[in-house]
């Protein structure tokens, strides 16, 4: 037997109705007030660098900093401008075997002016390859729930209080 529901005549459903059809301006402004602390909290330079290993890593991908609005958040690594040499992505994810043992050749000039050559491993102090990343990588990975996590809950939170009317 079936039945028959009537939602003639309720204004509280009609007042909800309402409520929910301005609901995108409500979540903005509730992900814009909630979620950029939380990505602070989140995303710091220690927790960026806690799987450093090496003085290397420290050095090299030094510098967390993110930008979160109520419609995108990026996080960023390795924004230290402390230190030249090779870039960041041959440290997070390091260099196979077969590119490390390659030399480099470069011309040198002695003070007298005479020319000669050189040839260098350049690529020798390097980690290994992880195609996964070893350090900013793996912390962006658990910074990302935590962040997915506070999107999720406050737009919960958010139609949860406007569908009940608590503020």
């Amino acid at each position: 037997m079936t039945g028959r529901l009537s939602v003639r005549g309720m204004e509280e459903f009609a007042a909800r109705a309402d409520q929910l059809s301005g609901i995108e301006t409500h979540l903005r402004a509730a992900l814009g007030r909630y979620v950029p602390p939380i990505v602070g909290q989140v995303w710091t330079p220690a927790s960026a660098l806690e799987h450093a290993r090496t003085r290397q890593d420290r050095a090299f991908l030094a510098g967390a900093s993110h930008k979160a609005t109520a419609t995108s958040t990026t996080i960023m690594g390795a924004t230290s401008p402390r230190r030249p040499g090779p870039a960041w992505q041959a440290v997070e994810f390091g260099v196979s075997p077969s590119g490390r043992a390659r030399f480099v050749e470069q011309l040198g000039r002695s003070p007298r002016g005479t020319g000669y050559r050189m040839r260098r491993r350049a690529l020798r102090g390097l980690p290994d390859r992880v195609p996964t990343g070893r350090v900013l990588y793996p912390a962006g990975r658990a910074a990302m729930r935590r962040i997915f996590a506070a999107y999720y809950q406050t737009v919960v939170r958010t139609m949860h209080e406007l569908v009940t009317g608590e503020e």
